[in-house]
């Protein structure tokens, strides 16, 4: 019975030892599949770091081959972009990325200045050849506009925008001239009248007379003389810088007054007959500058 009794005591030590044993791989067991599944773990975190790591490399590399092929072919918005890009992803690199950046910013700004100087001499050119065109058609003020906006443009032409201006503001001169007339009929003032450009008076033509008038307002004007509702005009178109010839005379006719006086004719016969006097119409006539000039006008002899 004793012998029974410790036999199964001795059992149960045996049994429970190897249960602890069992216990004790299990756990040792659990502990290596543990570390087994953390070095795993710690591997494919590696390869996946290394991957990215891998990928940030090509990546970088392909940006800065894009980077360096937009500059060559002068898209340097797209190019400082992928600088921007390539430094985001390493910015270990930055010195050398910030080098490149301000290479490309220059390029950004010297390319900008050209395009800013190609839009300046493009509206200058059209400004120039409005101005021509509209100092062609005559439209003077227009013209003028459009050189001040040239000289607005490109200052440093002002000698020579400053020269065309001048010549839209150069004055015209209208000469005006009545020669001597018949030593018999024209002795003295004979039918003076005013002479007036538009409703401005000039001069008064009388025999052996000339004179001059600046214009500075062009376009056509009438040139006109009035003697006792008698009339004659003539029209001037007056250009910068022009010069107008225009010869002033009269015609005449002797009329009736419709009074009479009386004498005696040479057999002493009272007789009566019409008083008349001289009736005096102004002429004015434009001379063909291709023919007439300076010159000839100086020439004309006054005395």
């Amino acid at each position: 019975m004793i012998f029974s009794i410790s036999f199964c005591m001795a059992q149960n030590i045996r049994d429970e030892v190897e249960k602890q044993k069992q216990i004790e791989e299990q756990k040792q067991q659990a502990i290596q599949q543990q570390k087994q599944r953390e070095a795993e773990e710690r591997q494919r975190a590696k390869e996946a770091e290394e991957e990215r790591v891998r990928e940030i490399e090509r990546h970088y590399q392909n940006t800065i081959e894009s980077a360096e092929s937009n500059v060559e072919q002068k898209r340097y918005e797209l190019a400082k972009q992928d600088y921007l890009t390539a430094r985001e992803l390493k910015p270990e690199n930055a010195a050398f990325i910030d080098e490149q950046l301000t290479t490309v910013e220059s390029m950004i700004a010297i390319e900008e200045q050209e395009r800013r100087a190609a839009e300046r001499e493009r509206l200058y050119q059209e400004a120039i050849t409005s101005a021509q065109g509209n100092f062609v058609k005559k439209k003077y003020a227009q013209a003028k506009e459009d050189y001040r906006t040239a000289l607005k443009l490109k200052p440093e032409n002002a000698f020579f925008i400053n020269q065309k201006t001048a010549e839209i503001d150069k004055p015209a001169t209208l000469y005006l001239y009545r020669k001597r007339g018949n030593a018999i009929i024209n002795i003295g003032n004979v039918a003076p009248y005013d002479i007036l450009l538009d409703n401005t008076t000039v001069g008064r033509s009388k025999n052996k007379w000339k004179t001059t008038a600046t214009v500075k307002d062009f376009g056509t004007k009438t040139v006109s003389a009035n003697i006792q509702g008698r009339k004659a005009s003539v029209n001037i178109e007056f250009e910068p810088g022009g010069e107008y010839y225009v010869r002033a005379g009269y015609t005449s006719r002797t009329v009736g007054t419709g009074k009479y006086s009386t004498y005696k004719d040479k057999d002493g016969i009272t007789r009566s007959r019409e008083i008349t006097e001289n009736e005096y119409t102004p002429t004015l006539e434009v001379i063909n500058s291709k023919s007439f000039g300076k010159s000839e006008y100086d020439a004309i002899e006054m005395k």
